[in-house]
This record gives C-alpha cells, sequence and structure tokens, in this order.
C-alpha cells in the first residue's frame, strides 16, 4: 500500500482488480487497521496458486 490509510487499501483493492485477483480487504472483514487482508485458497492447484501470487507481488510492486 502507498500509505496505511482506507483509502491506500481501497487503492491497493482497485491494482488487485486490475490483476484479476480477488481478494477480501481489510474494511471488508472489519480489520482493525487498514492494511490487513484475507487471502482464501482452499481449492486451487498450486500453479493456480503460484499465478495469483505473482499477480499480487505485481499489485504490490506498483506503488513502490
Amino acid at each position: 500500500m502507498d500509505e496505511q490509510t482506507i483509502e491506500g487499501e481501497r487503492r491497493l483493492v482497485e491494482r488487485l482488480i486490475r490483476k484479476k485477483v480477488l481478494i477480501n480487504s481489510g474494511e471488508e472483514i472489519k480489520a482493525p487497521k487498514p492494511g490487513w487482508f484475507r487471502i482464501v485458497f482452499s481449492s486451487v492447484n498450486s500453479s493456480t496458486l503460484e499465478k495469483a501470487f505473482q499477480r499480487i507481488t505485481e499489485a504490490i510492486s506498483e506503488t513502490k
């Protein structure tokens, strides 16, 4: 995230959506402060999971 605020969290979620990653933000899960996310990967194969984490890494790197 570019900043530890709800707005920063929302911007990161938008970047993740553009990368085709669905993730629950801290705002959605009522986290105590911005920057928390929930990732659920209960029924995917390892190659799909690797691709997802690569996309997450790319989205995070766009803030630097």
